[in-house]
């Protein structure tokens, strides 16, 4: 369904969506889930920034199988595509002191051990360049699903 050019589809799972439904969701929550998304994800939006959901929905979008706020047996991982073994964090300004920077060091060790490649994304880039970083992103998936076979 289309109103004025605009795609009336669910940012999540790209269902058409009623236009008055489409608006409120808009208005009511700052994105566009249809009821069954929203009640999917509702917990998982909480505990997530702005910019993790705007790429994660920006990744669904261009048909990457990520998944939100997902735990890998010892943490939770902001972005997770399993099926090329890649965990993105979207990162605040305060993952640039070196306590936390040690922190996060750890833990993209735990996760190479499980032969899981972890992306750092600014919030920064987000908000300003968000199209190009889920390109590159995308990139990095096909990258990565050709060398799996």
């Amino acid at each position: 369904m289309q109103y004025l050019g605009l795609a009336l589809t669910c940012s999540h799972c790209l269902s058409e969506m009623p236009a008055v439904a489409f608006f409120n969701a808009n208005a009511l929550f700052g994105y566009r889930l249809c009821q069954s998304c929203h009640s999917e994800l509702k917990d998982r939006i909480q505990f997530v920034t702005k910019q993790a959901f705007a790429l994660y929905l920006a990744l669904r979008q261009n048909n990457i199988s990520a998944e939100l706020e997902k735990f890998d047996g010892f943490k939770k991982v902001d972005i997770a595509v399993d099926e090329v073994y890649i965990h993105i964090e979207v990162d605040g300004k305060h993952h640039y002191t070196a306590e936390q920077a040690l922190k996060d060091l750890k833990r993209t060790t735990y996760s190479l051990q499980n032969e899981y490649i972890t992306i750092r994304i600014p919030n920064e880039l987000i908000d300003h360049e968000l199209k190009q970083t889920c390109d590159h992103l995308a990139a990095i998936v096909q990258f990565r699903q050709r060398k799996a076979g």
